[in-house]
Formats: structure tokens, sequence, C-alpha cells
């Protein structure tokens, strides 16, 4: 007995919470993640359940268990290890020979409770000290998910193998690593081949609720082209994982030619790991689960939530993960802690321009959902490199080979003529890194990229799912000045797949351009070669405004991304004080429209830089004009307060 307040009878005495779990593996612990949360939220103890030994879904509706189906937490967790690793973080879990018996709960039925359950549930028992709900699976609102992740990673990192199940997780593991010489390392490919998710994802490609859902079968039938498009090596074992005792016989036949045949691959199975034992369903779930935990890579198909769990949970430790079958990671709508890849480029001779480079990266790790990347070119020992490390970011440095080449074809014409961005040679190469993006070994684990400028500042959480479905086949854009194609590539959701797979003849296109590195109807620089090259997916894929809201166009309340597109902050606060702007009527038009809406926000995240301080204190000022101008000029719309005002006059004269 733990050192709990006990009753007279033995019994844990303050307040508790049951629920059960349903369906596979992953989806029970995903359940059991939800009923600890929950519980601790209630301010009660979380009694934990039972596990189904079986947890097969025949169809979309929940596999529940039953006594003759379900085994104690015990039998596939360590569970004293659970309770005292919850203990630590403040959270309250108990066995259930600790717990009163099951007549003396309050059971609620999870089916009639609202989209947010913990108000209605705290209500509903308010007078029961102990209360039941059945399956807890995805029954907390995403947002509470994520606002709150610490206690649902707590809960995740709290459950390890029970010590017999730890037994085989710990021999595959020295099997496996036994078997690729001189590297004790392996892979694990995680590949859906049964009957049951065919059927799956017959229903899942099919829901009438407009949403296209097409990635559910991808590229299974060529993994081994796959693997080596994402660089997993032919000379690492490969350990393959399905439930073998119900796939497909013709899939796998399929399947397996390609990856041992054409492909190469030393693949192993269980059948060759655990020749001799007999497991549940569940139980060599999770037996493989902590296996693919320990592997270099792993691979998996995002729609299984065995394989989104495995992704999720690497993620966190920093283990390279990816899925194979490309598209989105459905699970990510329900639990909204996985990171979006961003990526962004800089130099060693921007230095004017660190203080935008700083608002960027501080305002996008504020959200704690980018994994941050910079392409970094020029001098390594740049103290802005040492900053971008303390932030977290991964830095790349990679001199691109096609730089001299680049170089001579701005030679080829007065490409000043069209844009003053061409002023540079060395700028633009460091602006045209962004096309080698989808050959970075460092991301090569990635489906899609979240590309920006450094001029630019974060204002909502991003994830991938926030872009919506469908997904672009190359590249997501927003329109640049006026909304119509070509697009601006100042922020781009990236799919790297076929952009690799593009990327030569991308790279030809380029060079054969005769217009130095300008591309007539569509634009200079490498994003006038985007548009042209990838214009018919392009035009498919045009991002919302939201993602790159700019302070020449009216404000956006809903703004993801502010880009400082034209004048930056540094252009509008000379303007604001003397009157001048070397970007012509865009500093007026900016300052009439959203410039201090934004610029307000951006000031917060360089707080230690002049520019900032001083742009927050003219826009303050501003605001205040525009106060008192609409309450003198009551036809005038409180949006546009400063119209036909000499903005740097006032300024001036107030102060």
């Amino acid at each position: 007995m733990a050192a709990y307040l006990v009753d007279s009878e033995g019994f844990y005495a303050a307040r508790t919470l049951r629920f059960d779990v349903c369906n596979g593996f992953a989806n029970q612990r995903i359940a059991i993640a939800y009923g600890v949360v929950m519980a601790h939220y209630l301010g009660r103890a979380a009694v934990l359940p039972n596990i189904l030994m079986n947890g097969t879904q025949g169809s979309d509706d929940w596999t529940l268990g039953s006594p003759n189906s379900t085994l104690p937490l015990s039998v596939m967790y360590d569970s004293q290890h659970f309770i005292l690793a919850l203990s630590q973080g403040g959270i309250v879990a108990v066995d259930p020979s600790e717990a009163p018996p099951l007549d003396r709960y309050t059971f609620v039925a999870m089916k009639n409770a609202p989209a947010n359950p913990l108000s209605w549930l705290r209500e509903r028992g308010a007078n029961d000290t102990h209360l039941r709900i059945d399956c807890s699976f995805l029954r907390l609102p995403p947002g509470l998910v994520a606002s709150n992740a610490r206690h649902f990673w707590a809960v995740l990192e709290a459950l390890k193998p029970s010590p017999r199940l730890n037994e085989y997780v710990q021999t595959g593991i020295t099997k496996l690593r036994g078997l690729t010489s001189g590297s004790p390392t392996f892979n694990f490919l995680h590949v859906r081949l049964e009957n049951d998710w065919l059927s799956h994802c017959n229903r899942w490609g099919t829901i009438p609720d407009g949403v296209i859902r097409n990635n559910c079968f991808n590229n299974t039938y060529n993994l081994d082209t796959y693997l080596q498009n994402k660089g997993v090596s032919r000379e690492v074992v490969l350990y393959v994982a399905s439930s073998w005792r119900e796939a497909n016989t013709e899939i796998v036949r399929k399947v397996m030619l390609g990856l041992v045949g054409s492909g190469g691959y030393q693949v192993v199975t269980s059948a060759y790991l655990f020749p001799a034992i007999n497991l549940s369903r569940e139980e060599a779930a999770c037996v493989e689960f902590y296996i693919a935990m320990q592997s270099d890579r792993f691979l998996g198909n995002s729609v299984s939530s065995f394989s989104a769990m495995l992704i999720l949970e690497r993620q966190k430790r920093g283990g390279w993960s990816a899925s194979y079958n490309g598209g989105n990671i459905p699970m990510s709508a329900a639990v909204p802690l996985y990171k979006l890849p961003w990526v962004f480029t800089y130099n060693s001779w921007s230095a004017k321009y660190n203080y935008m480079l700083k608002a960027a990266v501080r305002s996008g790790l504020a959200f704690d959902t980018f994994v941050p990347y910079c392409l970094f070119s020029g001098n390594m020992t740049s103290p802005i490199v040492n900053w971008l490390q303390s932030q977290g970011v991964v830095i790349i440095h990679a001199e691109p080979k096609w730089a001299q080449r680049l170089l001579d074809g701005l030679k080829k014409a007065d490409n000043l003529a069209h844009s003053h961005l061409y002023a540079d040679p060395q700028m633009q190469i460091g602006t045209w890194q962004r096309i080698d993006i989808p050959i970075l070994p460092e991301l090569s684990e990635w489906e899609y990229v979240l590309f920006t400028d450094a001029d630019v500042f974060f204002r909502k959480a991003i994830t991938l799912d926030s872009f919506g479905l469908p997904l672009p086949a190359t590249f997501g854009m927003a329109s640049e000045m006026s909304d119509m194609f070509p697009y601006n590539a100042g922020v781009m959701l990236m799919h790297l797949p076929p952009l690799q797979a593009t990327y030569d003849s991308f790279i030809e296109f380029i060079f054969d351009n005769q217009n130095g590195m300008f591309f007539p109807g569509y634009g200079p620089g490498d994003q006038g070669a985007i548009n042209q090259f990838y214009e018919n997916s392009v035009v498919k894929a045009k991002l919302s405004q939201e993602f790159n809201a700019k302070p020449y166009f009216p404000a956006l309340e809903s703004a993801y991304i502010v880009h400082f597109h034209g004048p930056k902050p540094a252009d509008f606060l000379t303007y604001l004080e003397t009157g001048n702007c070397t970007f012509g009527e865009m500093c007026d038009t900016g300052a009439k429209k959203s410039f201090c809406f934004y610029a307000m926000e951006w000031a917060s995240h360089i707080k230690d830089e002049e520019v900032g301080q001083r742009l927050y204190a003219a826009c303050k000022v501003l605001a205040q004009v525009g106060s008192l101008q609409s309450k003198i000029y009551t036809d005038q719309p409180s949006s546009k307060p400063h119209e036909g005002t000499d903005l740097p006059t006032v300024l001036a004269e107030l102060g």
C-alpha cells in the first residue's frame, strides 16, 4: 500500500476517477494519457485501467474491453514505476487494488459529454467521491492538450514496459544491433499490410465531409524507392513490423520483393527476432513500440496511430522519424503536439538585419510549435551564429555548388532595371540558398517544412494543420502586392519529396535562363524561377494572406505571420521621424494601414534593441492621435485614423 490517506476499509480515501481504454495498443496509450490528465484536472486520483489484449477494430466503432478481454495495466507496463514517476510531477495515480470497489462509483457516459468535458464532469460529479467514465480516448479538447502539454508528456514518459515485456525489448534490441557489421544500430519500418487496413483506408478516403484524405495507402508498393530517397542506408539492418497474422499475403509479397529484391535491404521481422514466444496482439505491439524507440531511423504510416505516436514520441526526444505515405498526420488534430520544421536562410554579412532575425526567432519559438533550422552562409564564427545556437536553432552550413553559375548568370542582363534585390551579388547567393532546402540531409526526415525570410514575425502558433487540407503538392505561397499570380516566396510551405525529385531539372531550368536571373512574367530571382517552373502546382495551392500579412495592407487580426515585405521596421522608423523613405509611398501606405498595429507587437520581441523601443514610442503617439481624430471626425473610419495626416509632422510636434 502506498503512502496514501486511506479509509476505514483500507481503500484510497480521496476523490478518484476510473476510466476505460479502447482499441489497439497506440489508442490505449493515448487513452491512458487522456484519462490521467482528466483526473488531474478534476482534482482526482487516476485509477489505473485494465488493458485490452486484442483491440483490433473491424469498423470505425471503438473496440471496448470486457472482464474476459482485459488484464491489469501491470501486464503491459511497469505500474509501480508509472505511479512513482507521475507523483514526482504532482499527478496522483493509484493501483486498482488500492481504490474502492466498482459498486462505489458513479458512472457517467462520455457520449453525452460536450466538446470540453471537464467542467461538465466536475459539475456532474460534484457530490460523488468516486467517478467512472467509459473510454477516455480523445476526450480532451485539443486546445487543452496543447496548452498543458507537460502533463500529457509526463504520462507518456512515465509509461515503461513491464519487466516481463522489457526482457523481450532488450533482447530484440541486442539482436538487431548485432546484425549490422561495424555499426551497432538498426532502422525500423512499420508498414500497414493488413486486410483490415485496406478496409480502413477505403472508409477513411470516402468520409463525406469535403476533406481530402488521400494518403492512407500511398507508397506502400514502392517503399524501397522511398527509403532510398530518404537516405535510409542499405548497409544497416531494417526491422519491418506489421500485424503479420492479419496481413494480406499478396501485399506482403509485393512489399518484400521490393525491399529485399530491387531495394537490397537487409530485412528482419519478428519471426527471426522472437521465433518461440507467444504474445497477444497488443503485447507484441508494445514490445515493437519500445524497440522502435531505440532505432536509428523510424518510418511508418502517418494515418496509423501506432506510427503517429512513435513519430510524436521520437520527435520529442530528437529521434529521426518519417512517414512513408506522405501528407499530414491525422492524429495531430487531436494531439496537437507535433512540431513543424521552420527553415530560414541567413548570412554573416547582413548584420544590419540582425535585429529582425532576432524578432523572428524569438516570436517563432515563443509558441513552442517549431523545430527551427537556419541555412547559414559565410563566417561561422560570426556572433549571430552563437546567438542562434543559444536559442536552440539548428545551424546548417552548406556552400551551394551552383554559386559561380549564379554569379555568371547575373552578368547576362541588366538585372537592376528589374529589382533593387540584384544590387548585391553576394546577397543574391544567400537568398537563392533556399532552393537547396529539399536536398539538405539535415531535413531528410521531414515531409513538409515552413520556409520564411528573416524579416517576419509570428503572431499565432502554427502547425501543419494550420494550413488545412489538401496540402501543397510542391510549394504553397501567398500573393505579393496584389492578389494575383505570381506569388511571394518570402513565406512558403514546401513539400520536400517532390521538390527533391525535381531538383536537378529545376537547377538546369534556372541556369538555362538567358535573362540574367530575371524571369519575365514571373518576377526576379528564385521567386520568379519557382513561380515559373512549378506554376501548375503553385497556382492550385495559394496560401491564405494570414500566413504572409504585410503592413501596407489592412490589418489582419487573424494573421499568423507578418512579413515586412519592402520597407523594414528601421525604414518605417526613419519615415516616421524624418518623412524620408527609400521605398517611395510604401512607408506612407503602411503607416496609414496596419504597420503600427503589427509593429507594437513586433517590438515586444526586441525590447533590447533601440529600433524597437523607438518604434513602439512613435506608434503609441500615433495611436493617441488616431483616438483624438476619431472623436473629432465621427465620419472617419477608426480603422484608418491617420488618413490625410502628415505623420512625421505630428510626431515632431507631439514628441
